[in-house]
């Protein structure tokens, strides 16, 4: 805090080409980083949301820097006006940098599309999903900690129910880990309408969103409830809230069902209460609880093998 102050203190009264210096300074220094950040991310995973919103994050001037500027008017190396001009853009980007985190993937999403629609081709990556013609009767859009264990559980007690599901995610490393398993996966944007058209032509039963409006990134249930009644009118849809308030918003968004963990990890100890504590004795339940364990542990030692190869 005290070097802040005392940079603050060594800011004279600016002039306006000095403003101006410092703001195109911070475009520049923007842009050069934005590329320098983007293109080698992009190169190594071929990701351009993941490379795109690095870049953005990663986008404003360091305050060592500064530092380093500081010192180079101690020892003659730069003049005093040089520091003013950086100072200024400096402070350009850290004002700037937390409007542009927060609105990353929206920034993305704009420029993306308007690239697409310079290229004469608005559904760009919805042309590169090919629907395989295989009917599916649950999709899920994206792919979390919730949708994890889902497949965990599935694959441990009914394994036949793995052919008749969809994932949709922008992750397409975890989408062919996935394949592997018999999943059908289409990578693209889950808030698309174009990409879920694509993905899969004939509609599904039921769609699933098990992720929370707080993880979600550039969209949230509400439209997404939206995005799959326009596609596809009959599907059952089932989505994810934090609260109760949340989870009424999206009923009368017309969401079929609105999971809630709080909710659900409340209904799972009054019915083991209820059945179980009443009525069993020490042993009973020692031998129920440890067969919860054992099956708990089971499914977690596998499902945790995987993911760390993923």
């Amino acid at each position: 805090c005290l070097f802040f102050a005392g940079m603050g203190m060594m800011l004279p009264v600016p002039r306006a080409v000095d403003v101006f210096l410092g703001i195109f300074l911070a475009l520049v220094a923007v842009l050069v980083r934005a590329a320098g950040v983007f293109l080698p991310i992009w190169l190594m995973s071929k990701n351009a949301r993941v490379a795109a919103l690095a870049s953005v994050n990663l986008g404003q001037i360091g305050e060592f820097g500064l530092v380093l500027c500081t010192l180079g008017v101690s020892h003659g190396h730069i003049d005093e006006s040089t520091l003013e001009t950086i100072l200024i853009a400096f402070l350009c980007t850290t004002i700037l940098s937390p409007i542009l985190i927060r609105n990353s993937v929206t920034i993305f999403v704009k420029v993306r599309n308007w690239y697409d629609r310079t290229r004469g081709n608005a559904a760009q990556e919805a042309d590169a999903i090919e629907d395989d013609g295989e009917e599916r009767d649950i999709v899920l859009l994206g792919f979390h900690k919730i949708a994890f264990m889902l497949m965990a559980e599935i694959q441990a007690r009914t394994p036949e129910l793995l052919s008749t599901m969809h994932v949709i995610d922008f992750n397409g490393r975890t989408l062919s880990k996935l394949e592997a398993m018999g999943i059908k996966c289409s990578c693209g944007d889950i808030s698309s309408r174009d990409v879920l058209a694509k993905a899969q032509s004939k509609p599904p039963r039921i769609v699933i969103s098990t992720i929370p409006d707080a993880l979600l990134q550039g969209t949230c249930n509400k439209k997404l409830i939206r995005v799959v009644h326009d596609v596809w009118p009959t599907a059952k849809v089932i989505v994810t809230a934090d609260n109760p308030h949340t989870a009424q918003e999206l009923y009368d968004a017309g969401a079929d069902y609105v999971l809630r963990i709080s909710k659900l990890s409340a209904e799972r100890l009054e019915e083991l209460l209820s059945e179980h504590c009443n009525d069993s004795t020490h042993s009973s339940l020692t031998d129920l609880f440890t067969q919860y364990k054992d099956r708990d542990n089971t499914i977690r030692g596998e499902w945790l093998s995987k993911a760390q190869k993923w």
